[in-house]
Order: C-alpha cells, then structure tokens, then sequence
C-alpha cells in the first residue's frame, strides 16, 4: 500500500437464495436431487459471503477515506492513496481545528487487512472527534493515543504524522509518532531536507515513555515551498528489477 500527502503554499450486487424445493418423501431419487440442488450451494455459502464481505468492507472504508480536500486559502494540497489489498491499515486526514488552522493526519496501522482496516477507523474517530482546539500537535497524537491503545491488539502498533496547518502565519507545527520523516522543499534554497526522526509509535511502549518521546517541531513554511508526507509504500515500491524506489530518489523528485 501507497499513501502520500503534500501540502504547498502558495502565492452492490443482491445477494442470491437458493430457492425452496418440496418433494415426497417417497422418492429417494427426489431427495438426492433436492439436496444436491440446495444443500451443497448452502456449503458453498461462506465463501460467497466472505466475498460479499470483503466487498462491503472496501466500501465502508473508501467512503471512510479522504475523497477531497477542503479549501486551504493560499496553499494547494494534494493527495493519493492506494490500498495494496481490499482494505488497508494506511490513514490520511484533514480537517480544521481550529479558526485558519488544519490538522493533518497520516499514519500506518502495523498488520494488513481487516485488523489494521479497523485501528485505522478508531484512529481517525478519535482524531475527528477529541483534537478541535488542541494546537499541539505532540499533545493531540497524545490524547488519540490515550483513546484507542486499550482497544488495540497484543502485538499491534501505529505511526502517524500529524501536523497543524495555520493559514494565515504559514507555518506548520508536526509531530511525529514512530512515522517516516517527512521531507520539506525549501523554495528560497531550492533544496529538499528531511525533518529530523520522531518519537515512539503508538502501541509500542507503556504510555509515559511514549508520551516523553514525542516533540512539537516547527517549520516555516515560505511561498513555493512543499511539504511531503507519506507511508512505506512510496519509498518500497519496487521496479521489474525488486530495486526500491528509496529515500534518495523520493528526495531529488
């Protein structure tokens, strides 16, 4: 899976039954055909329902998934997502937080498919409904961790990148839970840098140790200048020859 976020500033099908079928109970011949015709399509059931399932599971989390961005006066923003399978444990978010301010989300649920699927979900909930108004960004990733790490797996963790945006000093404020660095173009210098690693994921560590590993990191953002964050899945894609892509080429991009 694939997820990459950047920000710039700037000047179902019904589902069949298998139909009823009454016989005498005097005909043997009857009986064998009624349960070849009934009972083995029945046997057969689950794995159409699994599919049925799947189906309806990458439905819920595509509408889940951000289809648009909003409006972000002086700066452009895009995003793309990819999910390797029918669903994916990779989250990417945006949403105001405040007045002229955004918090952006992106993160990588450990696992793949319907577990990770589901950790993505509790995680973007608890960013939507317990991050309004909090302008740290370490003390927000803090609170979401407090919220969905009892409700998570033995074994079972989550990096996130989670920035707020202001829109009118253009600056942003990010921390960084055990997540890809993101890297910053500077449009003055015209070189591209990478922001210095991050904490702890969520998930790993008791939460105070966790909590002490995270940090608020400021970066000014200048017109022309461009944000990227992203997942594993950017920088491990591999070409015909299995070479990742890696680090470096992302970087000069």
């Amino acid at each position: 899976m694939s997820l990459c976020l950047s920000i710039v500033k700037i000047v179902t099908k019904q589902p069949s039954y298998p139909k009823k079928k009454m016989v005498g109970t005097y005909d043997p011949a009857s009986v064998v055909g009624a349960v070849k015709e009934v009972a083995i399509p029945r046997m057969r059931a689950p794995d159409e329902q699994d599919k049925v399932g799947r189906q309806r599971a990458r439905a819920i989390q595509t509408q889940l998934v951000l289809q648009e961005l909003p409006p972000l006066p002086g700066w452009e923003a895009a995003f793309s997502y990819k999910p390797a399978g029918v669903v994916g444990g990779d989250y990417v978010d945006l949403f105001p937080v405040d007045v002229d301010k955004y918090g952006f989300v992106v993160g990588d649920v450990s696992g793949k498919g319907f577990p990770g699927a589901m950790v993505m979900v509790m995680v973007r909930s608890a960013f939507r409904m317990a991050t309004f108004g909090i302008l740290s960004p370490r003390e927000a990733v803090c609170k979401v961790s407090r919220l969905i790490r009892q409700d998570m797996t033995q074994g079972m963790f989550v990096s996130i990148v989670y920035g707020i945006l202001d829109l009118t000093t253009g600056t942003v404020r990010i921390a960084n839970s055990g997540h890809n660095p993101p890297f910053v173009h500077e449009a003055s210098t015209g070189q591209t840098r990478r922001l210095p690693p991050g904490g702890l994921p969520i998930g790993i560590v008791a939460p105070e140790r966790f909590e002490a590993s995270l940090v608020d990191i400021e970066v000014p953002m200048q017109p022309g200048s461009h944000l990227m964050v992203y997942t594993d899945g950017v920088v491990e894609a591999m070409n015909e020859e299995q070479q990742e892509f890696g680090e470096e080429r992302t970087l000069s991009t």
